[in-house]
C-alpha cells in the first residue's frame, strides 16, 4: 500500500536522553505525553507525530512522524503524503477556529503554540507550501503570524517572505525572539500573540 511501516516496540515511556534534548527544547514530561511522542527502543528513534489539516466534526487524519534518532543523532521525516506535508493543530479548549493562526519551523513549537488557544501550523521546515496557503486562503483567519526561529539570515528573510504572502489576512505579525515557540514559556507565548 505505499506505506512506511513503524516499529513494534513504540512506548510512550522516553529514555533519559530523549527526556533531556525534549527538556532542551522546551518541552516537559507532561508535554511530551499530550504531544503523543512515543520511543522505539530497537531503533534509538523518538518519533513525534505530525497531524495533517482535519475536517471540523471528524479525527486528526495521522498524516506521518518526524523520526529524531539518538544513536547516531538524526533527523528523518516520514510521512503517508509524498507531497503537502504539514501539519494543523487547533487551539486546545476551543470548538471553532481561534481567529489568529501561527505558522511555526516544527510540530514542537506549533502544539505548545496550540496548547496556548491559538490555531498554529507546523511548516515542516521554512517555505510557505502552496497547499497551506491554500487553507489559510480557505479558513479565513483574521491575523496569521509567522513564527520561525530566527536564528540565521537566511530563516528571517523566509519570515518576511511569508509574511508579505499573508497580504491577503486583515492582519499579520512577525515575532522575531530568535528562538522557536517550543522554547518559550506558555506565558511568555500569550504575551507574544495575544498581549496577555
Amino acid at each position: 500500500d505505499g506505506l512506511y511501516r513503524l516499529p513494534l516496540d513504540l512506548s510512550p515511556d522516553l529514555p533519559a536522553e530523549a527526556q533531556t534534548w525534549l527538556s532542551k527544547s522546551g518541552i516537559t514530561p507532561a508535554q511530551a505525553v499530550s504531544f503523543g511522542l512515543i520511543w522505539s527502543e530497537s531503533e534509538q528513534t523518538l518519533y513525534i507525530p505530525i497531524t495533517k489539516e482535519w475536517k471540523r466534526d471528524e479525527p486528526p487524519e495521522l498524516a506521518g512522524y518526524i523520526r529524531r534518532g539518538f544513536n547516531p543523532k538524526f533527523y528523518l521525516t516520514l510521512t503517508h503524503a509524498t507531497a503537502g506535508f504539514w501539519g494543523l493543530y487547533r487551539a486546545k479548549g476551543m470548538d471553532t477556529q481561534s481567529p489568529i493562526v501561527v505558522l511555526c519551523e516544527d510540530s514542537l513549537s506549533a502544539r505548545k503554540v496550540a496548547a496556548c488557544g491559538v490555531d498554529a501550523i507546523a511548516l515542516c521546515g521554512v517555505n510557505l507550501r502552496p497547499e497551506v496557503l491554500q487553507f489559510l486562503l480557505k479558513e479565513k483567519y483574521q491575523k496569521g503570524v509567522v513564527w520561525l526561529d530566527g536564528d540565521n539570515p537566511q530563516v528571517r528573510m523566509m519570515q518576511r517572505r511569508i509574511v508579505r504572502n499573508l497580504a491577503f489576512m486583515p492582519e499579520t505579525q512577525l515575532v522575531e525572539t530568535g528562538t522557536d515557540p517550543k522554547h518559550e514559556s506558555e506565558s511568555s507565548i500569550k504575551r507574544l500573540l495575544l498581549g496577555g
